[in-house]
């Protein structure tokens, strides 16, 4: 399921960091009146020396560092981060959470992942690494709902075996987790179901939506990313779902839910089936039929996507990485919502 080709006009975007080797898996924030960007600092994608950098920017035009976070001693043994994900906590603090990586993965080991967290009130002093949720579980983009925490987290140590169910997670500090549903989703034996973004809607509904891989032992002929992804959708207390299976493969998924009822996905498309070329798109999501309407694309290629979103003072703001222009880079750029904003999601 390579991307077609769609009149969705292309949106250029300013890169603002490339200091490292490779600068990727990102999030985005406003925060206190000033844009928080973190996201992995490595010498390649898969490497296994991945840091933390944040940046600050009071206009989303001039940014500097403000950290570059380490897991230290803590940690020793699962140094890698990936994975940022930034939320603010109900208490007012800025939480910062990754996922840290056995530097040996793939290399199957009995732990492969734990997840991190650090708190701070004002991008200087971070008060972390604090290890958080289960070992092995992914947690990946943390969402916020009337003071309650959610994620959802797949199983980094089973993906190698290729089962991967997904689990729904919720906190109501960011601290301490359990376990709301497993399995979230079970696509079936021959699928894998790891990276997923979640979201709430203004009526409090849940929608999530979930990357999927083929095992390609399973069946053979077909490209083991191509396999699109699913979308569910539940009620309070967010137990029960029903979930459709999309037309896209997805990778590094993010739905932002605007003021007005519209639900837009960021998302990468990968415009071949050996993953040489790859672009981010920004669709409209409608949740009856499990479809999604590209608005615009991004001016990205090679290794990259992988967005944070943010709806501000009537503009959408995103961030993301690209290698379009050598090695990856992080890219931010706001685009008035009324060019975005035709009709809510339906439901």
């Amino acid at each position: 399921m390579t991307a077609e080709l769609t009149n969705a006009p292309k949106v250029p975007a300013t890169k603002i960091w490339d200091y490292a080797a490779h600068n990727a898996f990102l999030d985005l924030a406003w925060y206190h009146g000033r844009w928080f960007c973190a996201f992995r600092e490595g010498s390649t994608h898969l490497s296994g020396d991945g840091r933390t950098r944040v940046l600050v920017s009071d206009d989303g035009l001039l940014w500097k560092s403000s950290a570059l976070l380490e897991v230290g001693p803590r940690f020793k043994g699962f140094e890698n981060q990936c994975d940022v994900s930034l939320s603010e906590t109900p208490d007012g603090r800025l939480f910062l959470k990754v996922v840290t990586w056995d530097p040996r993965w793939p290399k199957p080991q009995s732990v492969m992942a734990r997840n991190a967290a650090w708190f701070t009130r004002d991008g200087a002093v971070w008060d972390g690494p604090r290890e958080i949720g289960d070992p092995n579980f992914s947690l990946w983009k943390i969402k916020w709902r009337q003071g309650v925490a959610y994620s959802v987290a797949h199983d980094c140590a089973a993906e190698l075996n290729a089962r991967v169910p997904v689990r729904l997670y919720t906190s109501n500090d960011g601290l301490h987790w359990r376990v709301l549903l497993d399995p979230l989703c079970n696509y079936g034996p021959a699928i894998l179901t790891n990276e997923s973004t979640l979201e709430f809607l203004g009526d409090g509904a849940a929608v999530c939506l979930t990357r999927c891989h083929y095992v390609g032992q399973e069946l053979p002929g077909r490209n083991a990313w191509e396999c699109p992804a699913v979308l569910g959708t539940a009620r309070a207390p967010y137990t029960v779902w029903q979930w459709r299976k999309t037309d896209w493969a997805v990778g590094g998924p993010k739905l932002l839910a605007l003021a007005d009822g519209t639900l837009l996905l960021a998302s990468r498309r990968w415009l071949s089936a050996d993953w040489s070329d790859q672009r981010l798109d920004l669709c409209r999501v409608n949740l009856q039929s499990a479809r999604f309407e590209p608005v615009v694309t991004f001016v990205s290629g090679g290794d990259s996507c992988y967005a944070g979103m943010v709806e501000h003072a009537g503009k959408l703001a995103i961030a993301y990485y690209s290698s379009h222009e050598g090695k990856a880079g992080i890219y931010f750029t706001q685009l008035a919502l009324p060019l975005l904003s035709a009709q809510p999601a339906n439901r």
